[in-house]
């Protein structure tokens, strides 16, 4: 169950593990920096922020692995456990395996060590083809200390349970497969799509009605050209689905901010290929049309107030808010702020060819389209 709560399960077994005295604990979290600063984080928060006085952590916010404390002389105390949340990148999991292998021969074998594998499907599986995969390599040098456990978490497992479960030194999971179990609260795929076929004690249904197709004629004005020439001269438009997605979104961000009272972050993302280059210029297509919705809402352009209207009313109606428990709101209340939620939005892109970056900061609600 994608977001059911996976950061939150290892968080209790590195919890659980450190009370029954396991020394070191490493998350390996995915190969961005942005991942790592959210894991990071979040584990600052619910798990170190409480027990300053036993946790030592060999990482920050900022900094990824780069301890200078000797690891002797924090492993040789009994009541400390050293946290590190390292991103899979070579040069950090060699520097890594450095430290710990300064300390001696006899600490090591008394220093229990749990391996948490993030996104255990990326990078960490051994795909070389004439030589061992880099990652995989170093993972491996991670557990070859006398006392490790190697844990690996993701919402995609398929390629861990490819892995030659024959190999022993590989990391086919030899003890135990476990599905995290689904929260009463969980808001996944049977909600949005509905569920074929009923499960043991769950009639199925027809899901939530808020899938909206785009039109053919839709998908062909944002896909860009195939050939690098032609998609270098590319100029990106929006197509009506397109705009009244960006619509919904403006109106959805400013009700959900009138229920809550507070501004929290909301995004929406925006993908119509996987070339960098078509990125831009989407995104620049996407930029002009809030720049157009701002000013029209701000002049009170009768014809965009009477499509947002008309927008808000038909989605409200096809899937109340009584679906989610939350008490109905007017177009009238949520016309009234809306222009407040265009002005707060940006448009963000996040790739290889950007400076930019998606992060989800507590002390900076984020609305932006992505």
């Amino acid at each position: 169950y994608v977001q059911s709560g996976k950061t939150t399960n290892f968080m209790s077994v590195i919890a659980k593990a450190a009370d029954v005295g396991y020394r070191l604990i490493i998350v390996l979290s995915g190969i961005t920096d942005n991942l790592r600063q959210q894991t990071q984080e979040r584990l600052y928060d619910y798990l170190v922020d409480p027990c300053q006085t036993r946790v030592h952590l060999l990482t920050t916010q900022e900094q990824d692995f780069s301890e200078i404390t000797p690891s002797e002389a924090l492993f040789s105390q009994d009541e400390l456990r050293p946290l590190a949340i390292v991103k899979k990148n070579p040069a950090r999991l060699r520097r890594l395996n450095a430290w710990i292998k300064k300390a001696s021969v006899t600490t090591l074998a008394n220093c229990p060590i749990l391996v948490i594998d993030d996104e255990a499907d990326q990078a960490s599986i051994d795909v070389g083809s004439n030589r061992q995969s880099t990652i995989n390599n170093l993972i491996q040098e991670l557990l070859s200390h006398p006392k490790s456990a190697y844990i690996a978490y993701t919402a995609t497992p398929f390629a861990n349970l490819l892995i030659d479960p024959l190999d022993e030194s590989g990391l086919y999971p030899r003890n135990f497969v476990v599905t995290l179990p689904r929260s009463d609260d969980y808001f996944g795929p049977e909600r949005i799509f509905g569920t074929l076929e009923a499960e043991e004690g769950v009639d199925p249904d027809d899901g939530l009605d808020v899938v909206r197709e785009v039109p053919i004629e839709d998908a062909a004005i944002v896909k860009p050209p195939t050939n690098k020439d032609q998609l270098e001269q590319w100029t990106a438009a929006v197509p009506p689905s397109l705009r009244r997605a960006i619509l919904w979104f403006a109106l959805a961000t400013t009700a959900r901010r009138l229920r809550s009272k507070e501004i929290r972050h909301s995004s929406m993302l925006v993908h119509t290929s996987m070339r960098a280059v078509a990125h831009q210029a989407t995104k620049t297509a996407v930029e002009a049309e809030l720049v157009g919705l701002r000013k029209s809402v701000a002049s009170q352009d009768p014809a965009v107030l009477a499509e947002l209207h008309e927008l808000w009313v038909s989605e409200t109606q096809r899937v109340g808010a009584e679906a989610f428990n939350n008490a109905p709101i007017s177009a009238d209340e949520v016309m009234a702020e809306l222009l407040k939620t265009l002005d707060s939005t940006r448009v963000l892109m996040d790739n290889y060819l950007s400076g930019d970056r998606l992060k989800y900061t507590k002390d900076q609600p984020e609305t932006v389209i992505v």
